[in-house]
């Protein structure tokens, strides 16, 4: 079997469907005229969101049973049916409590891995306001913490291979950075 392509064609076929990843399978013509099978994964899209509440930025510390723990970003699965835009909100108060009326879509990352399938939304919330307590899923543990620009653009190595690499462009290049701060900070 090849995994080759994110471009899962007409014709491929479901040969695994759980909750959040689907694997598909296809018969695809090599150059010689042989057959192969080739697959991809579909994962559930998800959302990451950047927090601020004055000068702070919210950021999780979450566990899950079997996977262990990590620092990250709010964020979580985009559900059937859900866009982008209502799945980080829901995320935001499920996680943390918070709200927040001043929403803009960052960037969108597409899976670092052609066999894959799978975008990344990376939404700021600014001007957060907390108005509930955290409805977490029986799954997680989240702690929630409040840092500077600086702390979160430390974590960039633990944030997945796209905004990583965003995080530490900005981290890296003076222009960016302030323009980044500006865009998390600024009163508009």
């Amino acid at each position: 079997m090849i995994l080759l392509t994110r471009n899962i064609p007409k014709n491929a076929k479901l040969a695994f469907k759980g909750k959040t990843v689907s694997v598909y399978q296809w018969k695809q013509k090599m150059f010689d005229g042989s057959y192969e099978t080739f697959e991809a994964i579909k994962r559930a899209y998800t959302v990451q969101i950047i927090p601020v509440i004055g000068n702070k930025i919210a950021i999780v510390h979450e566990e899950q049973p079997g996977v262990g723990s990590w620092w990250g970003l709010v964020g979580g699965r985009i559900d059937r049916g859900e866009t982008p835009f209502h799945a980080a909100k829901r995320e935001l108060i499920e996680e943390t409590g918070l709200i927040s009326k001043q929403w803009k879509l960052l960037k969108t990352f597409d899976a670092p891995y052609s066999q894959v399938d799978w975008n990344v939304y990376l939404f700021l919330a600014k001007g957060c306001n907390r108005i509930a307590e955290q409805n977490l899923d029986a799954g997680e543990r989240i702690d929630v913490h409040y840092v500077t620009l600086g702390k979160l653009l430390d974590l960039n190595g633990r944030l997945g291979p796209d905004i990583s690499l965003y995080f530490n462009m900005i981290k890296h290049d003076k222009m960016s950075f302030d323009a980044f701060k500006r865009e998390l900070f600024s009163s508009r």
